[in-house]
């Protein structure tokens, strides 16, 4: 629940759960309780023969003279004043142009809660929210499509995308909305669009802007969010639309190619490569490791193999994939690895082969049976013994082989 949606229940605390459920009431009942506000179809009474303010939405006469909705009851004056106010911005507006979809117990429900828990959004992020798109038409909306709220700093079109509201997303577009808002986590409309559908991104890439490549508060791109919500069609659509391959994110210096392989997304990772083949070798800014490094499946690795990355690429550390498999205890990674050609005994920056760096019987019995050398491993016993507990489980194997 939002910061201002706590903050509301907390100032009308004691109220009943019941106190907040719309139901519809007999008029009658109201004809000799006090009038505290009115506006528009909406009548704040109190105090009832309950000692509550009760809010009424009265139904146009067409619909009912005797029931009306109440949309709230609770015992403090102020509190039930300031509800008050918070939903005589909404409903009536509503009431006016979308009567059918509001005028009952469901939609009313709805609106309330809405208001209740975002007590800074407008009328324009309820319609965006709910998937109003007619209401956009409307003058008093549509000078508030492009405020953000204050909490969070959305705007209709952030809360749009996040309910995948095609319509309304279309209408906003149309009516050139501005695209270059961030909330307060830094996304734009295109990280929000960057796990959604290949048609919403079509929509708000329509316009250009540089937000397409600005990194979140997080350090990612839309296109890094794409790949690590293994969306191939969306990777696709923001390639399309002018996404950066090349941008790194801030937080640990890896390409979206890098968040793909680390996703286990081969989908998104292809998407890449078939429109920029040199990303199939491309290294990550901070390691210098390659797609491979950073791969998490023997799929992915397959795949990528196939495609043409290089098996024995070293990083800046001169580790190969099949040291990170290693060091990382994924066998299936590391069968994979040497099952096309991986170099068994290449050394580090370190002089380590990968067999130096395994922790795993399984793994050493691996890089045994496809030709570890294990003469430089009985060099360095002492030292490996000191590095880990699991070693003296390897090192039995190694004695077993050795006898």
């Amino acid at each position: 629940m939002a910061f201002f949606g706590k903050l509301f229940r907390t100032i009308i605390g004691g109220e009943e759960q019941s106190g907040n459920t719309v139901c519809e009431v007999g008029i009658s009942k109201f004809a000799r309780v006090h009038v505290v506000s009115r506006e528009d179809c909406l009548v704040l009474y109190g105090p009832t023969d309950t000692n509550q303010y009760e809010l009424l939405l009265q139904q146009p006469v067409q619909n009912s003279l005797s029931k009306a909705y109440s949309l709230f009851r609770m015992a403090d004056q102020d509190d039930a004043q300031i509800r008050f106010v918070a939903l005589r911005e909404v409903i009536p507006l509503l009431v006016r142009h979308i009567p059918h979809e509001i005028i009952n117990q469901q939609g009313l429900q709805t609106v309330c809660d809405l208001v209740r828990d975002h007590q800074t959004w407008t009328v324009a992020h309820i319609a965006a929210y709910l998937g109003y798109a007619t209401l956009f038409f409307q003058a008093d909306v549509v000078r508030q499509a492009n405020m953000a709220d204050i909490e969070m700093k959305e705007t209709p079109l952030h809360l749009a995308i996040q309910k995948g509201h095609i319509e309304v997303i279309r209408v906003l577009m149309e009516k050139n909305v501005t695209i270059d808002s961030v909330d307060v986590k830094g996304n734009s409309v295109f990280h929000v669009a960057a796990t959604s559908s290949e048609a919403i991104i079509k929509l708000v890439t329509r316009k250009s802007s540089r937000l397409l490549n600005t990194p979140n508060g997080a350090g990612k791109t839309p296109l890094h969010l794409a790949c690590e919500g293994d969306k191939p069609e969306c990777v696709k659509a923001l390639l399309c639309a002018g996404a950066d391959v090349n941008v790194a994110a801030t937080h640990d210096s890896t390409l979206p190619i890098h968040s793909a392989m680390a996703a286990n997304s081969t989908l998104c990772a292809k998407e890449i490569i078939n429109m920029y083949p040199n990303q199939l070798n491309v290294t990550d800014m901070k390691h210098g490791g390659t797609p491979l490094h950073w791969a998490t499946s023997k799929e992915i690795i397959n795949a990528m193999v196939e495609l043409g990355c290089i098996v024995n690429a070293r990083n800046f550390h001169g580790h190969t994939a099949l040291h990170k498999m290693v060091e990382k205890n994924k066998l299936p990674c590391v069968i994979a690895l040497l099952s096309w050609g991986a170099e068994v005994n290449i050394l580090d920056d370190n002089g380590n082969t990968p067999l130096h760096l395994a922790t795993s019987p399984v793994v050493v019995q691996t890089l045994l049976v496809f030709g570890a050398n294990t003469s430089l491993i009985n060099k360095e016993v002492r030292q490996l013994s000191s590095m880990s507990s699991g070693f003296s489980n390897i090192l039995l194997v190694l004695g077993q082989l050795n006898h």
